[in-house]
């Protein structure tokens, strides 16, 4: 599979299905503790992605969680507004040559920094769509604002992990 926009599908479900399989039981059972890996499917979208695509992208996988999580547009939704802003951050976090051809979004393709202000923007961003449209009239008591501090944070610490492992070190 050499085409990046099949191996980024091909990962997305992955992420999808262990979304739906294992984090999600998991969410229910650790109170105000929300990880939603599945996100890393938009963050690894190759750089050079039209944005109809990932549109077309965040529909369907937020579909998907929808209707597995009976949420009703809670995710489409979510990953609308990230595909939507990653447009935005990649334009804000473009090197000042602009990116190369094969750049992609990982760690080890565009370093520490670059991916860690990538990931984290864009987590929080996701995050704070989720949770405000969650417990709407809410979100700005302590639970609210410590349960989006503690879930997006945790998030960041595993994509970051999982990033490293998938997309390895830089050589």
């Amino acid at each position: 599979m050499n085409n990046p926009w099949l191996v980024a599908l091909f990962r997305s479900f992955l992420w999808l299905f262990l979304q739906i399989i294992i984090f999600e039981p998991f969410n229910e059972k650790i109170a105000g503790l929300t990880l939603y890996p599945y996100i890393i499917g938009f963050l690894w979208l190759p750089i050079t992605t039209p944005v109809f695509l990932g549109y077309i992208w965040a529909v369907v996988f937020g579909f998907i969680l929808d209707i597995a999580f009976q949420t009703y547009g809670l995710h489409t939704s979510a990953s609308i507004f990230l595909v939507y802003a990653r447009k935005f951050v990649l334009q804000i976090l473009s090197p000042s040559d602009g990116y190369e051809v094969n750049d992609k979004a990982h760690l080890a393709s565009l370093g520490f920094r670059w991916f860690s202000a990538y990931s984290l923007i864009l987590i929080a961003l996701h995050h704070f769509w989720v949770i405000v449209l969650e417990q709407f009239e809410h979100f700005f008591s302590p639970y609210t604002l410590g349960k989006f501090l503690l879930s997006t944070g945790i998030s960041f610490l595993l994509i970051f992990v999982l990033d490293y492992l998938v997309a390895g070190k830089k050589r």
